[in-house]
């Protein structure tokens, strides 16, 4: 449990990128109260900059 869920608040974590090591980064965004929408848009917007997820090299499902 995080801190941002104790307050019963809406986050939304969205990939961004890998160091340059390989390791995936992302950033957590924390919303008003039932305001899930301003989260999910916030990502959205997010990934059109950042070119969303990659799977990073190797890996497969």
């Amino acid at each position: 449990m995080t801190y941002s869920s104790i307050t019963g608040l809406p986050c939304t974590v969205a990939p961004v990128g890998f160091t340059d090591t390989g390791l995936p980064v992302g950033i957590q965004t924390l919303g008003p109260y039932l305001e899930d929408d301003t989260t999910i848009h916030f990502a959205e917007l997010l990934e059109k900059v950042t070119r969303g997820y990659t799977e990073p090299p190797g890996y497969r499902i």
